[in-house]
């Protein structure tokens, strides 16, 4: 180290302890805080590097950045000063042996492995679910496949174990995934998954299916007014996912969007229903970091405001005919409850079934029952019915309230189907075409919407194709990056 501090020593209010290590950026020592009595890790600009301003601009903003963060993978920052001429940080100091001491000792496990580089990658993850590792023959480096930012591709990273280091093997343009490594690590192969969800219509009489709304960008979760020819939808075609309004002109337009929102925020809308009358629209929304609420907007615009004055997570339901009450469920020490709130916003919700099954509830166009998963609830929560299992993701009713429509698979082709609730009675409508299987990117959902003329009713489908690419000179990639950390 340069000019390398002593044991007992002091920085400020911190007594050298022992050296702990030392890098480009600093040099790290075992120290004793004297005001809190208790050991800290400080890191120390070195002396040769010192009287660099932009270095030391650098140091603090490392500061800043690592204590805007809270994960456990990352350390905690403490304080930040100078004591004459030397600049320090205190962290959190985590005793244990590092991670290239672990590797030198001999083979490590593939358990233990895949727990090392889930929680290397674990601090460039904010979006994307779990990262994909494919390890490299070394034992040392590993390939993941991770989302880094919402609106981003997956991207292949090659990561350091020992150091930490990461670096990008490909630009982020296409999503690439489920990497694999040649047993000489020269070549990698990675799947690159596409594919668009539309929203679909299915006439009731005949069992005939078309696309409603399709393009080369994904169409999600659609839902019909009751009593206006007004289709909403969640929609990506401008970027971030959206809220869409669809009119019989052809006029589709937003009517609610992240920018509704705090900057940055919004992660996820699921599953907006439009009221009876077409003018307003509840979702889920999801903010980065928080849990799921419900959101009332007006078709026409406006301010956002949310509908329950409650803290449960709340996720997508349905209007009850008058316009007056919302069914959903709330999902409160993990189990969901079917619950109803008026629609006036920021209202107290009312428990109706409590430890239902979770899936998005429908009111009835009667107003006498709200089907969710295979069971039938009153609108006051006394009374249920419950129905044979029919294998349908949701159901939806007809217009007098009288059947209940799903859709089954058999024999890899959708099957169109109606209930009669009074009876139990199943009617075969017909068999759909192929290319209509029911889907939704995001979970709860899925739902059937009836048309205002009760025709019909629509949902969301997907089609996908996957393609594998070759990455070749893979060794010369790692190469450079092993440039990169020494």
């Amino acid at each position: 180290m340069s000019n390398a501090l002593t044991a007992g020593s002091r920085v400020g209010p911190y007594e050298i302890i022992a050296p702990l290590g030392a890098g480009g950026m600093g040099e790290v020592y075992r120290a004793r805080d004297t005001r809190l009595r208790r050991d800290v890790a400080l890191k120390v600009l070195p002396a040769d590097v010192a009287g660099d301003a932009a270095r030391r601009a650098r140091f603090e903003q490392e500061a800043h950045a690592a204590a805007a963060l809270n994960h456990p993978n990352i350390l905690g920052i403490h304080d930040i000063g100078t004591d004459g001429a030397v600049f320090y940080m205190a962290t959190e100091l985590v005793n244990g042996e590092t991670l290239a001491a672990v590797i030198e000792r001999g083979p490590v496990s593939i358990r233990v492995l895949l727990d090392i580089a889930a929680q290397i990658a674990d601090d460039l993850i904010s979006y994307g679910g779990t990262p994909q590792p494919a390890w490299m023959p070394d034992n040392r480096h590993v390939v993941l496949a991770l989302q880094t930012a919402p609106d981003a591709a997956m991207q292949l990273w090659l990561a350091d174990t020992v150091t930490g280091e990461r670096h990008p093997l490909t630009s982020g343009t296409t999503n690439l995934h489920s990497p694999s490594i040649a047993p000489d690590g020269r070549r990698l192969i990675a799947a690159e998954g596409s594919g668009t969800f539309d929203a679909v219509s299915v006439d009731l009489a005949t069992a005939s299916a078309r696309a409603l709304i399709a393009s080369e960008r994904n169409e999600l979760m659609p839902a019909w007014s009751a009593a206006d020819p007004t289709l909403v939808y969640v929609t990506d075609r401008s970027g971030p996912f959206e809220i869409w309004v669809h009119r019989p002109d052809g006029a589709d337009r937003p009517v609610a969007t992240a920018r509704d929102f705090s900057a940055g925020g919004t992660q996820w809308f699921i599953a907006p229903a439009p009221s009876p009358k077409g003018d307003r629209v509840i979702y889920t929304r999801i903010e980065r970091g928080t849990t799921a609420r419900l959101w009332i907007s007006s078709i026409a615009g406006g301010t956002p405001i949310q509908l329950t004055n409650d803290d449960a997570a709340e996720f997508p339901g349905s209007w009850s005919p008058d316009g007056a009450y919302f069914a959903y469920y709330a999902l409160r020490d993990g189990k969901a409850n079917l619950m109803k709130v008026k629609t006036t916003g920021q209202a107290a919700p009312v428990l109706l079934r409590p430890a239902t099954n979770g899936t998005v509830p429908a009111w009835s166009p009667a107003g006498d029952w709200i089907v969710h998963g295979s069971e039938l609830v009153s609108p006051d929560g006394k009374t249920t019915k419950e129905l044979a299992d029919h294998r349908t993701p949701c159901y939806t009713f007809s217009q007098d309230g009288k059947l209940l429509y799903g859709l089954r698979l058999e024999n890899d082709r959708q099957v169109l189907y109606s209930i009669e609730i009074a009876t139990g009675a199943e009617k075969v409508i017909g068999t759909l075409a192929d290319g209509f299987t029911p889907g939704s990117n995001l979970s709860p959902s899925m739902r059937f919407s009836l048309a205002p003329d009760g025709k019909s009713f629509v949902y969301g489908s997907g089609t996908f194709t996957t393609n594998l690419w070759m990455l070749e000179g893979f060794a010369k990639t790692k190469s450079r990056f092993a440039g990169l950390l020494h």
